[in-house]
């Protein structure tokens, strides 16, 4: 995704990332979920973070029902259950909001 906002600001438009690719790293992160490593799982979790947080800044671009999927995928992740459910929470109130719960969310 990096390289692909760099060839992108370097004049590369056609390369430019997309919701698309945005939830290709996400699913990515969600993925690490079975890594034994709490610092490899920690380390996805929060480049699921990053990735979306991203994403909600890009005007053109909108977050849809697989973003809001992958990144409750990603809740596994953390350590703390709590916190686990306070992410599955926050994402499911916001997918609602902006009308996108359907089969993928539920």
């Amino acid at each position: 995704l990096d390289r692909m906002h760099d060839l992108y600001r370097a004049g590369n438009k056609g390369i430019e990332p997309t919701v698309f690719t945005y939830n290709a790293v996400l699913n990515a992160c969600a993925a690490c979920s079975d890594l034994e490593s709490v610092e490899e799982r920690t380390q996805a979790f929060e480049a699921a973070l990053v990735t979306f947080n991203e994403l909600r800044k890009i005007p053109k671009e909108r977050c849809d029902h697989v973003t809001f999927g992958n990144l409750m995928r990603c809740a596994p992740l953390m350590q703390d259950e709590t916190k686990q459910i306070a992410l599955l929470t926050a994402t499911f109130r916001q997918c609602c909001q902006e009308g996108w719960v359907n089969s993928y969310i539920v």
